[in-house]
């Protein structure tokens, strides 16, 4: 059970012998502890720094529309793999996305249907990422797609729900969003109505909560921040007083984030946290991202897939959520990526295709989309459909010079 659950990273700085590409303490910390510092050591710390801003160069480069070279990547600028990661089903996987579409006319009064039915639009926006990220996204209607959307949208209050007579709120309205600028129809919303219900949902601390629960937390502020940013509206709401709530949900006793102040540390909602803070443009202190990477790292399991939080099993959507964050930190190297391939090449569901939690799991749309954007973040997927670390969408997809 410890190995499954990855007990082992908790202390792996202090295992001797396992050569590390960080030791927890960089030149400037050291030398602020009087320590003396070696010119190979600022030469190293340079080197990094200098990684970091090339890796940034090119993420604002992607999201402005112009690639930084003919196939630059959000994570650091290497080309785009020739192949897919050997062992990779490439075909059953379109095969099993696109029976998503089948299943909606088949088989709608199913158990499986009806248990999504109230957030089929992210389930759109999951299927329409993994066709993109499999060069298959023309194979379906995206005509058809975008008039569903539009009619999940409440007139009154400009909010869409997660299905054509479901109640709005802010979660599926970020996806709804989404799934329209999957399709390259953000002309066809109307971004004002919709930036007035976003903004509508932030509370006086600064955090954004539900119109119906009251429930607030960084998931919350992540997809309000994340929908004003593509639709291009972020001055509607307080960014400063977001990023304070953002803030007071993270522990300093290991840098991560928890859904809210006090709460346990969390691989999803530090990806939520981070990812807000990316786009308010709040830099953490280099102390800060070490603390951050590190606890990432010692989210790798034994098995080499990432879990949450300790001890628990390793979870392939973590493929992203961890990951991810380790990208926008300029931190992936310190991950064993082989390892982590090789864990979700072996959660493929060899027989109807798609991505499971975990191996000999059963496949579902939502651990495929994060499945994939994990080979794609380690360049282990033949794709033209670079994803965007922060965003989750494909470089074309933000068009932040919109008006």
């Amino acid at each position: 059970r410890h190995e499954q659950a990855g007990l082992h990273s908790r202390n792996r700085r202090d295992r001797p012998g396992k050569p590390l590409l960080h030791d927890g303490a960089g030149p400037r910390q050291r030398a602020m502890a009087g320590e003396r510092t070696t010119n190979g050591e600022l030469e190293a710390r340079i080197a990094a720094l200098e990684g970091e801003v090339a890796a940034k160069d090119c993420e604002i480069a992607l999201l402005r529309g112009s690639r930084a070279g003919p196939s630059c990547d959000q994570a650091g600028g290497e080309p785009a793999p020739a192949s897919d990661a050997p062992g990779f089903i490439r075909e059953r996987h379109v095969e099993y996305v696109l029976n998503f579409w089948n299943k909606e006319k088949e088989a709608r009064d199913t158990f499986e249907m009806l248990s999504i039915e109230h957030i089929r639009v992210q389930g759109v926006f999951w299927a329409l990422g993994s066709l993109e990220l499999l060069g298959a996204i023309e194979r379906v209607d995206q005509g058809a797609i975008v008039e569903w959307v539009l009619k999940c949208q409440d007139p009154a209050s400009g909010g869409f729900g997660g299905n054509i007579g479901h109640d709005t709120n802010l979660i599926n309205t970020q996806f709804a969003i989404y799934v329209l600028a999957q399709c390259d129809a953000l002309d066809r919303v109307d971004k004002d109505a919709v930036s007035k219900y976003v903004a509508g949902r932030q509370q006086p601390d600064g955090s954004f909560a539900d119109e119906w629960s009251g429930e607030h937390d960084t998931r919350y502020a992540c997809c309000a921040l994340f929908c004003l940013k593509v639709l291009g509206r972020l001055e509607v709401v307080d960014v400063s007083k977001a990023v304070e709530y953002i803030l007071q949900c993270r522990n300093a006793s290991d840098g991560a984030f928890g859904q809210v102040p006090g709460a346990e540390s969390h691989a999803a909602f530090t990806y939520t946290a981070l990812g807000a803070l990316s786009v308010a443009e709040h830099q953490l202190t280099d102390n800060e991202r070490d603390d951050l990477a590190w606890w990432l790292c010692e989210r790798q399991c034994d098995s080499g897939g990432l879990n949450g939080r300790p001890e628990k099993q390793a979870d392939v959507c973590y493929s992203f959520w961890a990951l991810t964050c380790l990208a926008m930190l300029g931190r992936m190297d310190w991950l064993d990526q082989d390892r982590l391939c090789e864990f979700i090449l072996a959660c493929q569901d060899e027989d109807v295709g798609g991505i499971a939690d975990r191996p000999g799991n059963v496949s579902d749309l939502f651990h495929t989309f994060f499945g994939l954007c994990g080979l794609d973040l380690l360049r282990r997927l033949q794709t033209s459909a670079s994803i965007s670390p922060v965003f989750a969408l494909p470089a074309r997809c933000l068009p932040f010079v919109a008006p």
